[in-house]
């Protein structure tokens, strides 16, 4: 198993019993892109259950289908989700993400990355 990992979309790593991902600067992420996201954290994370930062600050926007394959797939080997937003915008994408595709774990958004990090603690 690999501690960290990056494709075209995404970094991932595992750092004391949290897995990071951040997203790379994209204009929409698509269904194929989500596909590629979920398969290599899914490869990172071998068969342990981690809570998951997800920075998503450089994300413009998404499609439905993607973000329906996140919740549901995206999901898979995650009990916490804390999403890192930076933006009025961010927030409201976020927002919309977690109502209409109503994501299996529990899932938080911060705009400060200590206290997203502070929410995954009792996760691990």
């Amino acid at each position: 198993m690999y501690n960290h990992y990056e494709n075209d979309f995404a970094k991932f790593w595992i750092n004391n019993g949290i897995l990071y991902y951040v997203y790379k600067p994209y204009p929409i992420i698509n269904l194929d892109m989500a596909k590629q996201i979920v398969a290599d954290r899914l490869k990172l994370q071998g068969d342990i259950i981690y809570p998951v930062f997800c920075d998503t600050r450089e994300i413009i926007n998404s499609e439905q289908d993607a973000r329906d394959y996140l919740a549901t797939k995206g999901s898979i080997l995650c009990n916490a989700n804390a999403f890192l937003i930076e933006s009025v915008y961010s927030l409201q994408m976020v927002n919309f993400y977690v109502k209409t595709s109503k994501p299996c774990i529990p899932v938080h958004i911060f705009n400060q990355k200590q206290k997203a990090l502070d929410y995954l603690k009792d996760f691990k």
